[in-house]
């Protein structure tokens, strides 16, 4: 008799174009990156597809970003393809929270180790009807923690284990430094007879 085991395969969404909603924004924290040996706060930006898989549930299609808005920097060049050029205001501080719900066409494609990645994320065509989400809509910042425990314990064991390795998680959990007691140190000779000579003496 032969044992085997079988494994489902990876349902993926097809490559191209797909309508899609986003509803996740995770702070995962600051990292050192291993390869090439800078340090950077990345976060992770997630979008419901209208495309669904076997089992008539929508793909969660992610991707990473480095939490930068310069110029150059892959979010800030996502986000004006996406949402439209940015003014130089809006460049130095842009409120990622404002892209929940927001609707776009989710462009996938597939690498060759068998997993599918967003490419690019474009602006759905004016009076064209969002998705409604089926996915619960969250932000998740490190630095409020533990104030939204309650959405870390949704997040997937990855994001957890990746946000519980970063800086700031380390900081937050930091074990409250404990006073030593104070240790009273024994009084010299001296001292005893100063004080002996003190209570001798009338008033």
């Amino acid at each position: 008799m032969v044992f085997t085991i079988k494994t489902k395969p990876k349902e993926l969404p097809n490559e191209g174009m797909h309508i899609g909603t986003c509803v996740q924004i995770v702070d995962l924290g600051t990292h050192k990156d291993e390869k090439f040996g800078n340090i950077k706060r990345d976060v992770l930006i997630s979008f419901e597809l209208e495309t669904k898989n076997s089992e008539g549930k929508r793909f969660l299609m992610s991707k990473f970003f480095n939490q930068s808005m310069n110029v150059k920097s892959n979010l800030r060049k996502t986000l004006e393809a996406w949402q439209g050029r940015m003014g130089d205001s809006q460049g130095i501080e842009f409120d990622l929270e404002k892209l929940l719900g927001e609707g776009g066409y989710i462009n996938i494609q597939h690498n060759q180790n068998g997993n599918a990645n967003i490419v690019s994320i474009s602006p759905l065509p004016p009076n064209t009807e969002k998705l409604l989400p089926c996915h619960n809509k969250f932000v998740f910042l490190i630095d409020d923690y533990p104030g939204n425990k309650d959405i870390f314990e949704e997040l997937s064991d990855f994001q957890k284990e990746k946000i519980k390795s970063s800086d700031e998680w380390q900081k937050i959990n930091k074990p409250a430094r404990q006073l030593k007691p104070k240790v009273e140190m024994p009084r010299t000779v001296s001292e005893l007879n100063s004080e002996a000579v003190e209570a001798d003496v009338p008033f």
